[in-house]
């Protein structure tokens, strides 16, 4: 279980607090939506969580297999609709410097469906995952 405390401190601007690290971040309202747009916005949010929950995921199956996981790099771009107000797709390149042979990259793509986070997000959201 985790607890955050979140509060409204200024217009369109959150703090967050990890109780258990007593660490924060800030967030934003989205500039896609009008917002200033001057760090995170809680969407943007979603997408890191994506982001590294898929690279924890594949983690251990890059070491098992003989690969620096610390190479792996993300780039995630997120679009957002405006009817109805969502995230409408996350494109997601994940890319490692060295070739990859087709059979453990597509053991490594099956693996990246047990991300709890994927799973928590929406079918109405379209996410495409390419690994290079």
């Amino acid at each position: 279980m985790s607890e955050l405390k979140i509060n409204l401190f200024e217009s369109e601007r959150c703090r967050i607090v990890h109780k258990h690290s007593d660490t924060s971040i800030e967030t934003d309202g989205p500039f896609e939506w009008g917002g200033k747009g001057r760090t995170f916005s809680p969407t943007d949010l979603v997408s890191a969580a994506l982001g590294s929950c898929i690279l924890s995921i594949l983690e251990p199956i890059f070491e098992r297999n003989g690969f620096d996981p610390r190479k792996l790099g993300l780039t995630i771009v997120k679009k957002l609709s405006k009817e109805p107000m969502m995230i409408s797709s996350l494109s997601i390149e994940i890319s490692y410097p060295e070739k990859l042979e087709t059979s453990f990259r597509k053991k490594a793509m099956s693996v990246i469906d047990i991300c709890p986070v994927k799973r928590s997000i929406s079918q109405d959201v379209e996410i495409t995952i390419n690994l290079k």
